[in-house]
Order: structure tokens, then C-alpha cells, then sequence
């Protein structure tokens, strides 16, 4: 008899959502890929829901989780939708939590974003700039790094794949290339969290 099935959490925003139909693919007939209901938004909103996402698959046997995007939001009074302080308590809060319910995850790291397409849009209640992308991923990490928990850094893997090729024109959201291209490193990184081996984009 062949290996049992296994179960992949997905746990994000939109990113994750556009990626998951390519991961589910890459990851066939070995995995079955699950993500949270809709779009996990926010940190405090990742925090608040946890138990709800963790209870639609008490016995996967990985999560992969990231929220940043929708907390860099920055308001026409230069305020946003999570405060840097806030963000990082929250994403240490996420992986205590994890980590007391013994699942076993994997942080991703925030995409990034072209503020030439996001600034001044008058369709827009809000903007967002990639240098808080960097410190907001910045601060995760270091949640990470002294938590001594894995990261994947799909931010690296945007910008080493080049932006123009991966985001769409809203200067978000990824095209069908760079969701590909997501979708084949997170499997790698899947299957190599599953047999030990270390994975390209993984530290």
C-alpha cells in the first residue's frame, strides 16, 4: 500500500488564494490542499479566527500562514490598519498559539508592492508602499527568528522573479505567472518540510 494522503493548511489573503489552485495542483495526488474560509485579512482578524481555521482541519499535517498586506494599509491621516507594534504582537500571538496546539506551520513572508500603481488612486480609501512591506516583514521575521520557527520568503522570490512579471496592474495582486511561480516554490518547500530535507526559499 502506497503513503497515506496528507493535509496542507493555507492560511492568507488574496495571495494565497490565487496561489492555492496552482498549489493544489502541484501537490497532487500526494496532498490535499485546504485554505481558510475567504480571506483572512488582517492580523487581528488572523488572530481572532485562528481556532475557527484551525478547527476545519484538526489533523493537517502543515500550515502555511502569513497576513501583512491588509495591515500596511495606510489611511489618508497617515494611520493604518494595524500599527507595526501591533502587528508583530499579533503574529507572535499566531505562532504561540500554533505552537501551544502543537501544529506544525511554516511563516511566509508578505509579498511585495509597486507604489507607483497604488499612490494618489482615487478609487482607493487607502494606500500602501513597499517599504513597509520590508519593515513589516522585517518585524515577522524577527518574531520568527527568536521564536526559531521556519520562514519561506516569498518576497525574495517576487522580486528575484521581477515585478513587472509577477503583479498584476493594481500593483498588488499576482498574475497567473507569478502565482505559478509561488505555488511551485511553496511545493517544493511542502515536500521537503514533509521528508526533512531543506528547502529552496527557507531559512
Amino acid at each position: 500500500m502506497g503513503e497515506s494522503r496528507k493535509t496542507l493548511l493555507v492560511i492568507g489573503d488574496s495571495i494565497s488564494v490565487h496561489y492555492t489552485p496552482h498549489l493544489t495542483q502541484r501537490l497532487q495526488p500526494a496532498w490535499d490542499v485546504i485554505h481558510s474560509e475567504g480571506n483572512t485579512g488582517d492580523s487581528a482578524n488572523t488572530l481572532q479566527r485562528m481556532a475557527e481555521y484551525l478547527a476545519t482541519t484538526p489533523q493537517a499535517d502543515l500550515i502555511i500562514i502569513n497576513c501583512g498586506l491588509h495591515d500596511l494599509r495606510r489611511r489618508p491621516d497617515g494611520t493604518y490598519q494595524v500599527p507595526l507594534e501591533d502587528y508583530a504582537a499579533n503574529v507572535e500571538a499566531i505562532a504561540r498559539n500554533l505552537q501551544q496546539a502543537g501544529r506544525p506551520f511554516v511563516w511566509l513572508t508578505t509579498t511585495p508592492v509597486r507604489d507607483q500603481l497604488l499612490i494618489n488612486n482615487p478609487q482607493m480609501s487607502f494606500e500602501r508602499y513597499n517599504d513597509d512591506v520590508q519593515r513589516y516583514n522585517a518585524a515577522a521575521n524577527k518574531v520568527m527568528a527568536d521564536l526559531g520557527l521556519p520562514v519561506i520568503d516569498l518576497y525574495a522570490a517576487v522580486v528575484d522573479a521581477g515585478l513587472e512579471r509577477c503583479l498584476l496592474g493594481d500593483g498588488v495582486h499576482m498574475t497567473e505567472e507569478g502565482s505559478g511561480m509561488l505555488a511551485d516554490l511553496l511545493a517544493a518547500a511542502v515536500e521537503a518540510h514533509a521528508g526533512r530535507r531543506p528547502a529552496t526559499g527557507e531559512r
